[in-house]
């Protein structure tokens, strides 16, 4: 019998990046071990404060709202939250273009993958993915699971769910910091993807909050990112940005 001290975590789990349109696929884990409830309850409260009733969606994120998107960052980067992500350059190995790909197993490898990266030690964790649309008769959740602790040799995933993440704090605020991270890659390997943009100076804020110079490749404690496979082609510099509100 497990001790009732047994180390747990709770992982939320999102993409960003269109399949097929997209020069860079990522997919985030945001773990929390105890802290969760303090940070939902905090977010719901500046949430309310500002009448913020839209989605906290990285793709959203423009001049007029990024001072809020900077607000809730600030939040994460105070609180227990540990965040793993996995990058894959599409333009070398698009896991959605193969012939035989099937879609629904192709994103439940890349959850199965990252939760893999997500788990510390012998913990063992709950998780919530954001939802997708499925065959009938797929079991996905308990496929995901099932791969996991067969990989670990162990009990390492307790339950896995789906939920829809406009309902959902955690997923929201992972597609938030997957979406940074994208974002970087897409700024480095791209010119026509700006740094001074609204989700630039929004991205280059992650870093500077988790205290790294950019999430390229970052290597930390707290924000870890994977290079599914390697960046082939130069980066291009990523160049500060000035914190000004009149960028944001």
């Amino acid at each position: 019998m497990l001790p009732a001290s047994h180390s747990t975590a709770h992982v939320f789990v999102d993409e960003s990046g269109t399949a097929r349109q997209s020069s860079v696929l990522a997919i985030g884990a945001l773990r929390f071990t105890n802290g969760h409830g303090r940070l939902v309850t905090e977010l719901q409260q500046f949430r309310d404060r500002n009448d913020w009733r839209s989605e906290c969606h990285f793709t959203d994120v423009k001049r007029l709202n990024v001072h809020r998107y900077r607000e809730v960052v600030r939040m994460v980067a105070a609180s227990d939250a540990r965040f793993t992500c996995l990058v894959i350059d599409c333009r070398d190995a698009d896991p959605f273009a193969r012939r035989s790909a099937v879609p629904w197993k192709v994103h439940a490898q890349l959850t199965i993958t990252i939760l893999g990266r997500a788990i510390v030690g012998s913990e063992i964790i709950s998780a919530t993915v954001d939802n997708l649309s499925l065959p009938g008769g797929v079991n996905y959740e308990g496929y995901i699971r099932s791969a996991v602790n067969r990989q670990r040799g162990r009990l390492a995933v307790a339950t896995i769910c789906r939920m829809d993440s406009r309902a959902c704090w955690g997923i929201q605020v992972a597609d938030l910091l997957t979406g940074a991270v994208a974002h970087h890659y897409r700024q480095a390997h791209d010119p026509r993807v700006l740094p001074g943009t609204p989700k630039g100076v929004l991205a280059r804020f992650v870093a500077e909050q988790f205290n790294l110079s950019t999430l390229v490749g970052a290597r930390s404690q707290r924000l870890r990112v994977i290079e599914h496979s390697p960046m082939r082609r130069p980066h291009r510099r990523l160049e500060p940005v000035a914190d000004r509100r009149s960028v944001g």
